[in-house]
């Protein structure tokens, strides 16, 4: 018999996989098979859009931020950063599951991928498949995606 505890991880493991796939998809957007798919600039980006970007808010949210809460516990997003490195990306968030009767466990959540950009849009494909798109104005890169509860947009604020 299945324990609360072993139900309770593996339902906040597929939560996490599907924001893993989310943020792979995001990531794989930053690249793409050549440089010259770059030189449409962004505003406020170099020629190269590589940079480094801090997770902002979700949802126009400050962090932390909780994801989800039923009754096989809760999950809530601590920090997030996205790394664009000319045609590639990679994405780490922070995520803390803490189920119903116990202590929170933090653990991490990574996306990578390539990403093309044509103007102020950029597309995102993760190493596992995933695709989306987002926006890139100075000092940010903003994209949502679907979540079990509707839209979820990431901001992400260059740092």
């Amino acid at each position: 018999m299945i324990s609360t505890v072993t139900t309770l991880r593996l339902r906040l493991r597929a939560l996490l996989a599907g924001l893993a796939g989310a943020v792979l998809a995001v990531a794989a957007a930053c690249g793409s098979s050549s440089d010259s798919a770059l030189e449409p600039s962004l505003p406020g980006f170099p020629a190269s859009l590589s940079s480094a970007y801090a997770l902002n808010t979700i949802n126009g949210q400050p962090l932390p931020v909780e994801m989800r809460r039923d009754s096989t516990g809760r999950v809530v997003l601590t920090e997030g950063q996205l790394l664009l490195n000319g045609t590639t990306f990679s994405q780490q968030l922070t995520l803390v599951d803490t189920p119903p009767n116990g202590l929170g466990i933090p653990r991490q959540s990574l996306a990578q991928g390539t990403i093309s950009v044509s103007g102020t849009k950029i597309h995102f494909r993760s190493s596992e498949g995933a695709e989306w798109d987002g926006t890139a104005s100075p000092g940010w890169i903003v994209y949502t995606i679907s979540g079990n509860s509707g839209p979820i947009t990431f901001a992400f604020k260059q740092g």
